[in-house]
């Protein structure tokens, strides 16, 4: 699995493209809709990474900036950053794309 992680709209899904593999893009979005049906991210997470194994995942950089008033909106931010990390470990190469450039980070 290859990861790619940056802010919106820098480049992740065009590079992407670029490995050739099974895409599953915005994993961000997907991780606020399973909590919004009470859903467990980190356990589609843990399936996803039995069954996907060769595929390439883009996910938004989320939580860098102000920490958010609502609980909801916090709460969001701490499972991007955990799953992000969760995938980073287990990725054969983790991506850092910035203004359109990809930097090896993994």
């Amino acid at each position: 699995m290859v990861l790619i992680v940056g802010g919106r709209n820098q480049g992740k899904a065009e590079y992407a493209k670029t490995f050739g593999k099974e895409i599953i893009a915005d994993y961000h979005i997907i991780i606020r809709t399973l909590m919004q049906k009470n859903e467990s991210p980190t356990e589609y997470t843990r399936q996803l990474l039995t069954e996907k194994t060769d595929c390439v995942i883009t996910i938004d950089e989320v939580g860098s900036g102000l920490i958010p008033v609502d609980a909801f909106e916090r709460n969001y931010s701490e499972e991007v950053g955990r799953i992000s990390c969760d995938l980073a470990a287990h990725a054969q190469a983790v991506y850092r794309m910035v203004c359109g450039i990809p930097q090896k980070i993994k």
